[in-house]
């Protein structure tokens, strides 16, 4: 379960991306309200090893934009 908050309008993208920089899944995309989030990814088609998790929220204003990338580790 992957959770985030969403503090005003924005576009968001939220993607799992592995260690050759391609993206293997994309978990939520669209307009988003603020406030907390949570989804989840079924990673059972993929291999053990590292991920990237990467969110990107894009306000109206563009002044507001938002990007993150975070490691995740999968162990099955």
């Amino acid at each position: 379960t992957i959770q985030y908050e969403i503090p005003i309008i924005s576009e968001v993208e939220l993607t799992i991306i592995n260690l050759n920089g391609k993206v293997v899944e994309e978990l939520s995309s669209g307009q988003k309200n603020p406030g907390f989030y949570q989804t989840n990814w079924n990673a059972e088609r993929y291999s053990s090893g590292m991920y990237l998790l990467r969110l990107n929220a894009t306000a109206n204003n563009r002044r507001d934009s938002f990007s993150k990338v975070q490691k995740l580790m999968l162990i099955k």
